[in-house]
């Protein structure tokens, strides 16, 4: 079975995936939708693995670079819904799960809401490659979180995020309405917790 997300990577390895046996330890975890996927831990990791903000927080302000080398802040899309997807080009789930990011951006896009893809624990090189070959013609906004594996590294540090694909709703009152961990074929956990704030995919606006 694939594993639906991917862990942060270190310094000394291409991919840090989910993996069986040694390395870690599979659990299932309830996310906030009520869907089940599988998760995992770091079972010798002496400090406690963070925890995604959960549905009400404050979403923090951040700063992060767009492919064409402007900055952009999470805050520059106040009193939009924002669908905000932590993501990284060697992560395969992440990868996969792109194409539908493009078909929710394409479906929502002109009703206020707007789909921001971060690119993390990632090198800004790699970003600009990925995203100028088959991801250009994307309404998504791709940005790359300039921190990369710093100790300023956004999703870790603000929005307690270990492992990846991990997507935050935020509503127009820049809270969390739902947080999505993981992707498999077929998800449709954004498309819901979009109907959640009273929007419908797949309809004309």
């Amino acid at each position: 079975m694939r594993p639906a997300w991917s862990f942060k990577r270190d310094r000394m390895s291409r991919t840090k995936k989910i993996r069986t046996g040694r390395a870690f330890l599979f659990v299932i975890a309830a996310l906030a939708s009520g869907t089940l996927r599988a998760a995992a831990l770091r079972p010798q990791s002496k400090e406690a693995e963070p925890q995604p903000l959960a549905r009400g927080a404050a979403a923090p302000d951040f700063a992060v670079e767009t492919r064409d080398g402007r900055t952009v802040r999470l805050s520059d899309f106040r009193r939009h819904i924002v669908i905000l997807d932590f993501w990284a080009t060697w992560c395969e789930p992440c990868r996969e799960s792109l194409p539908h990011l493009d078909r929710v951006a394409r479906s929502v896009g002109p009703r206020g809401v707007v789909v921001l893809a971060v690119c993390v624990w990632d090198s800004l090189k790699n970003f600009r490659s990925w995203v100028s070959g088959d991801f250009k013609d994307y309404r998504v906004r791709f940005a790359v979180d300039p921190a990369g594996h710093g100790s300023q590294e956004i999703p870790r540090r603000l929005y307690g995020v270990n492992g990846i694909p991990a997507t935050f709703i935020i509503g127009r009152n820049g809270n969390v309405a739902a947080t999505v961990i993981g992707y498999d074929d077929g998800d449709t956990r954004i498309e819901k917790a979009l109907a959640g704030l009273g929007i419908k995919t797949g309809e004309r606006p």
